[in-house]
């Protein structure tokens, strides 16, 4: 533990605010430093006072002997306090302005008055919502080596995180204001889908702890849906993004730059922040509320993520009371064909239709006694488990209830399985309608989908969600398609629960590729070099999976697919749509879904989904790539010179 200053490092502050207010608080904790305040209209004086700070009559009696001074009051109020005749600037200067003009006008008022060893740092500040050891405080900071140097320890002692970046003043607010928007959209894109799963009547407590471990994972996810199901009041937070995203908007409009995700983010966090309950009786809320005002937030729902998949490691796959030789494997995409893959080299009997696992050129036999099918009745005919894996409810349909008569041709006592991603409302009825014509047939909802973060040796993802006696029936091959039991998640809810997750995670992850390549374009439009920006968003609260995995995507122009464009145009029409029916609002996904399907009419659908990202070089030329290529040739150039 370092030792305690013999003479306390004053601190000034020009100007308070809420985040002003957690730093004040910790420094005054602290006997290494003394606070002195100038804001004639703060918070909390009392209590500021009885810890041992001081407020002053005069920005001067601040100013006076501070080794640091922290500016967060407006421009206007700053450019009086600089720039008139009796006022004093400090050695080191905080500033938490956007506006390189003031910077530069601050660098030259120096100059004139001679004071070369007055120091400037640009190093805004903001709340994170996923650090709270310190307030939750994030700093960004940009200046000369020297004035940041020396002041690492107070940006240390005042930050849980804070981040040096290489440029001239104004650099570091871009980078920050920049983080802020994906924050923003984060937190937007999260309530939203928690929304859903509410109006789903699904437990958002189940849908969190699945949720947070998938591609649509993000930090913000994490950190910030339990405080919107538990904690109901107004987030500082909140409060603080409206008025960054605010900032950012207006930036986007006077540059004539397009930032439709930050705009709607920006929208319902200020609504979020001074919406009124229909009964009156709050005068804030929370963003949930916006989307699910009736949700009981006292409602003991906590359920956690275990379920009977994590008791399965140590079943065993030759002893079933409900025997198994036949599957039908209906379908063919690549989930089908792999699907018959792996019932194969399992040992199972394969009769497919579509499915042809040795279709591709080159592909090496696979052992296993395979029976490709001529229609869909033969293909279903004494078979014990028919797994559908077709690309849209009308395809299953046309499976199940075509003129093929399929459910009549069933074995008695089959299972059917559906691994497509279809609407959550299409399943829920579908059961319905096989037990009216077929009692002994059972159902499961388990799409297969790439919503896993990580997949073991290879398997299959599989959501599963049905009556639990059917999906024992079925568990040896479930096994044997994800090759591991954590590469099954069931979920709650009965048939429609495992769509509807499903879904959440792949609107999730849609709309993280959106805003990566939103916040990316952004920042090569502000002459940022989007690679320094890149490295720095995914080590704060703006990560996601999506941001990590596909931003170097984004940074190279490569559109090769992992998933093509058209992945996520079916996922967010589905989600669209059904928030539709549930009367939910769903701007931040529609938004999205704008997005996607213009550059996919752009010839682009094909390819991969970060090619999200041309939609802004489409429409402004701006090319993130580009950015990235004419940043490092000015490093070259400049180490040659």
């Amino acid at each position: 533990m370092a030792a305690t200053r013999s003479v306390p490092t004053p601190v000034g502050f020009l100007g308070m605010s809420s985040l002003a207010l957690r730093m004040v608080y910790g420094l005054l904790s602290n006997p290494d430093y003394t606070v002195r305040i100038y804001d004639n209209n703060a918070l909390d004086k009392t209590r500021i006072s009885a810890l041992g700070g001081t407020f002053c009559q005069r920005p001067q009696e601040v100013a006076r002997n501070a080794e640091y001074l922290i500016c967060l009051a407006d421009k206007s109020e700053l450019e009086a306090l600089f720039f008139s005749r009796d006022s004093s600037v400090l050695e080191v200067l905080l500033c938490s302005i956007m506006d390189t003009n003031l910077y530069n006008a601050l660098e030259d008022h120096i100059s004139r008055l001679g004071r070369s060893d007055l120091l400037l740092i640009d190093s805004p500040i903001s709340a994170s919502p996923t650090n709270d050891t310190k307030g939750g405080m994030v700093t960004f900071a940009a200046g000369k080596q020297d004035a940041l140097s020396r002041s690492s320890t107070l940006l240390h002692e005042i930050s849980d995180q804070w981040f040096m970046i290489s440029g001239t003043l104004g650099v570091a607010t871009k980078v920050q204001l920049i983080n802020q928007m994906l924050v923003g959209i984060h937190i937007s894109a999260a309530t939203e889908a928690i929304s859903f799963a509410i109006k789903q009547g699904l437990d958002p407590f189940e849908v969190y702890n699945i949720a947070k471990a998938t591609t649509g994972s993000s930090r913000v996810f994490e950190a910030w849906v339990p405080k919107i199901l538990v904690n109901w009041t107004v987030d500082p937070i909140l409060e603080n993004l409206a008025d960054d995203l605010s900032l950012i908007t207006s930036m986007s409009r006077s540059l004539q730059f397009p930032l439709p995700l930050s705009e709607v983010a920006g929208q319902l966090c200020t609504r979020g922040t001074g919406h009124a309950t229909a009964k009156g009786k709050d005068t804030h809320t929370n963003l949930m509320r916006v989307h699910s005002p009736d949700f009981p937030h006292e409602a003991e729902t906590h359920h956690g993520s275990e379920n009977l998949f994590s008791q399965s490691n140590g079943i065993d796959l030759d002893n079933f009371q409900f025997p198994i030789s036949t599957i039908s494997v209906v379908g063919s995409d690549a989930t089908a064909m792999e699907v018959a893959k792996s019932l194969l080299r399992a040992g199972y009997v394969v009769q497919g239709y579509g499915a042809v696992p040795n279709a591709s050129e080159g592909a090496p036999p696979i052992e296993g006694n395979f029976l490709p099918a001529q229609s869909l009745a033969e293909a279903v005919r004494g078979t014990q488990v028919v797994i559908i894996s077709v690309q849209s409810a009308v395809q299953v349909d046309e499976v199940l209830f075509g003129q093929e008569e399929v459910v009549k041709n069933l074995s008695d006592n089959a299972v059917i399985i559906i691994s497509s991603s279809v609407p959550p409302s299409y399943m829920k009825t579908l059961s319905g309608r096989l037990g009216r014509l077929r009692s002994d047939i059972s159902i499961l909802d388990a799409p297969v989908g790439d919503w896993a973060t990580n997949t073991t040796n290879g398997g299959l993802n599989i959501m599963i969600s049905g009556d639990d006696s059917t999906v024992r029936k079925v568990m040896a091959p479930l096994l044997v398609m994800a090759k591991d039991v954590s590469n099954l998640q069931g979920v709650r809810g009965g048939i429609g629960a495992a769509s509807s997750v499903n879904l959440i995670s792949q609107i999730l992850a849609g709309i993280h590729i959106s805003a990566a390549a939103e916040a990316l374009s952004f920042a090569a439009r502000l002459e940022l070099d989007p690679n320094i920006v890149f490295d720095v968003l995914i080590n704060t609260s703006a990560w996601s999976y999506m941001l990590e995995n596909r931003g170097p995507q984004i940074l190279d122009a490569d559109w090769t697919p992992i998933l093509p464009l058209s992945t996520f145009i079916k996922a967010v029409g589905m989600f669209t749509e059904e928030a539709r029916h549930l009367k939910l609002p769903s701007p931040v996904s529609s938004a999205t879904g704008i997005l996607y399907n213009t550059v996919a009419a752009n010839g682009c659908e094909d390819e991969g989904d970060a090619g999200v990202a041309r939609f802004w070089e489409l429409f402004t030329g701006v090319s993130v790539a580009k950015s990235v290529l004419d940043a490092a040739k000015s490093c070259i150039s400049g180490a040659e010179s």
